[in-house]
């Protein structure tokens, strides 16, 4: 006996059966075959131009390709002439010692307050340079380009290969060369003189008068191992060292304009120390001064006022 379930179930085969046989009724199957017929053709005209475009772009591609590498070097012909132009620059802060290497593979050591500037790339015929303050050089041998170091005063030095120290602060009244190594030819205006280890030149920036002495070479280049040797130095000079040296002012009176030389080495001694040293080698007295601070919130540089009895 048949259930009521199995004939809704019946039932509902046979709709499904009468709509499918509609939607075939309804379909224009000509139509049909006319759509698939002419998505047929026009892939394959698809597939026919993208193969002659494929020629076309691999024809083009070529000059194309040369064009680019001749702009790129253009480019770098275009680069690499402001690289050559282009100079990098170094300041030293006080109280300090900054080791910098050229781009030829030379060396320096730079002082306190001390400034450097250079090519980012030497050219050809020279190395040229400038300094202000106090370099150490050793100078990388290259006899076909001359290094040159010229300085504010106008003084210059050519090497080649060497070791040399030039001093020539803005506030110094001399210019000082010391040669340690090799031969260096310093010229100033029309004046040239060549130098050869163990000597030096300096330059009397007021009178320009230039001298050639001998020198104790490790008096002046200590500096730049961190010591500080004075050999019958006088104390005027002591002072303006050491204020490089500490990054402090220090005023020096001498009412009686009394000469006092000082010989001595320091390394790691403390400026409070060197001073206690000295008062015993002079008849000096020296004080700290209060450093007040400024509106901007910044302090100046410590002063010490040192007066000789």
């Amino acid at each position: 006996m048949t259930t009521n379930k199995e004939l809704r179930d019946t039932l509902q085969t046979v709709k499904e059966l009468r709509d499918d046989i509609r939607f075939y009724k309804q379909v224009d199957i000509s139509r049909a075959y006319r759509r698939t017929t002419s998505g047929i053709r026009r892939d394959e005209r698809r597939a026919r131009f993208l193969n002659v475009f494929s020629r076309a772009a691999a024809i083009l591609f070529i000059p194309l390709l040369a064009g680019m590498f001749i702009s790129l070097y253009l480019l770098n012909q275009r680069t690499g002439a402001s690289v050559a132009e282009s100079y990098a620059e170094v300041k030293v802060s006080p109280g300090t010692v900054m080791h910098v290497e050229l781009p030829d593979r030379s060396r320096v050591w730079l002082n306190s307050e001390s400034r450097l500037r250079y090519p980012v790339v030497f050219k050809e015929k020279t190395r040229p340079v400038e300094l202000e303050g106090e370099g150490f050089f050793d100078v990388h041998t290259d006899a076909a380009r001359p290094f040159e170091v010229t300085v504010p005063s106008g003084l210059k030095v050519i090497a080649r290969g060497t070791e040399f120290n030039l001093k020539a602060y803005g506030d110094d009244d001399v210019n000082e060369v010391v040669l340690l190594e090799g031969a260096v030819d310093v010229t100033y205006n029309d004046r040239h003189a060549t130098i050869r280890p163990g000597y030096m030149v300096k330059l009397d920036k007021k009178t320009g008068q230039t001298i050639r002495a001998a020198v104790q070479t490790d008096e002046k280049t200590a500096w730049k191992d961190g010591k500080i040797i004075f050999r019958n130095t006088p104390i005027e000079e002591v002072m303006k060292q050491l204020s490089r040296r500490y990054n402090v002012n220090i005023t020096l009176q001498n009412p009686k304009q009394k000469p006092y030389l000082v010989r001595a080495t320091f390394s790691t001694e403390t400026i409070p120390q060197i001073l206690d040293y000295l008062k015993i080698a002079a008849p000096i007295e020296w004080r700290i001064m209060k450093t007040e601070q400024n509106e901007d919130s910044t302090f100046d540089r410590q002063q010490i006022n040192v007066i000789i009895k």
